[in-house]
């Protein structure tokens, strides 16, 4: 990830967007193939909000997609089809949280969650990023993500807790460079393992409804997003409203 720094006033929200997405766009990973929209369209959402710096929404949006993708790969491994509506399923895992279904269903996320992927998952995606992200505990980001080597590299954050305690000041790092680089690294794993689990789950794209939202998945990560193209697409806006 391009790591670059502004003066206050020599640029503006705008600005800063746009030359984030023209970086941010390329620290993404490959996409993930079709299965069906409410798989592949928060995953769009979570890569789009990392690439116009919205990093802490890519973060709790990529471990709500963990989550989910679980859940429906359980229950269709269960039901023994792909797109189950098993109500009774749906009732029994909706509020499942990731830890929850290796307590609960181990034996059948085994099988769909490889071996080596299965720490990933059950200590890290689910305790750390998850739980942690979703209730905002900045502390625990900061000790935590904000010090996982192949996210942060040399803007590793303090584990000392007396100093992350001592003055809200420091919590303000977590938003000037960690969850900017935390949001991309999580994607990027986030984004292999879902991956493997969509392999693992033997799912076969959901064409039957939709195909406009297959081509608007498609069509941000076919986009070129380089300057040329950016001032292209910006001249055929129309005129802004009165």
């Amino acid at each position: 990830m391009a790591v670059r720094s502004y003066s206050v006033g020599d640029s503006d929200f705008f600005f800063l967007a746009v030359d984030h997405a023209r970086d941010r766009f390329h620290d993404l990973p490959p996409p993930l193939p079709w299965v069906e929209p409410s798989i592949n369209m928060p995953h769009l959402q979570a890569c789009a909000s990392y690439v116009l710096g919205q990093n802490l929404g890519s973060l709790l949006l990529t471990g709500v997609l963990l989550e989910h993708t679980l859940r429906l790969a359980v229950i269709d491994a269960k039901a023994g089809c792909q797109g189950s509506m098993d109500t009774q399923l749906w009732k029994k895992y909706s509020n499942f949280t990731i830890k929850d279904f290796f307590d609960g269903e181990g034996a059948v996320v085994r099988k769909l969650i490889a071996d080596e992927d299965f720490d990933w998952w059950k200590d890290f995606a689910a305790k750390v990023v998850r739980n942690k992200t979703a209730h905002l505990d900045i502390p625990a980001i900061i000790k935590h993500l904000g010090r996982r080597p192949q996210y942060v590299g040399r803007y590793k954050d303090t584990a000392d807790e007396a100093r992350i305690f001592s003055n809200r000041f420091w919590w303000g790092a977590v938003f000037h460079e960690t969850d900017a680089l935390v949001a991309v690294g999580f994607i990027r794993e986030a984004t292999e393992k879902l991956r493997a689990l969509i392999a693992r789950s033997n799912w076969k794209p959901d064409r039957s409804y939709w195909a406009s939202q297959e081509w608007h998945y498609n069509s941000f990560f076919e986009y070129p997003w380089t300057l040329k193209a950016m001032m292209s697409s910006v001249q055929r806006l129309p005129e802004d409203r009165p």
